[in-house]
């Protein structure tokens, strides 16, 4: 093959690899629902508890424990 298009090949090459796929964009989004909705749902437990007139303060577990999402990673706990 000539030179010119070899180079050029090999540079389509490497755009194409950096530039995010679909499904790589799909993934974030669900992870971002994912995160979503459990913010989701802390929140209207919390609301609950502040409308049932509960006052006293929770840890992050317990508020996990009581919302039964004690699976969630380290990395959604930030």
């Amino acid at each position: 093959m000539d030179r010119a298009l070899l180079k050029e090949r090999e540079a389509f090459k490497r755009r194409a690899l950096a530039t995010p796929t679909f499904k790589s964009m799909m993934s974030n989004s669900n992870s971002s629902q994912y995160k979503f909705s459990v913010l989701a749902r802390l929140v209207r437990h919390m609301r609950s508890r502040h409308q049932e007139g509960e006052t006293h303060a929770l840890a992050l577990h317990e508020i996990l424990d009581e919302t039964n999402q004690l699976n969630v990673g380290p990395k959604i706990k930030q």
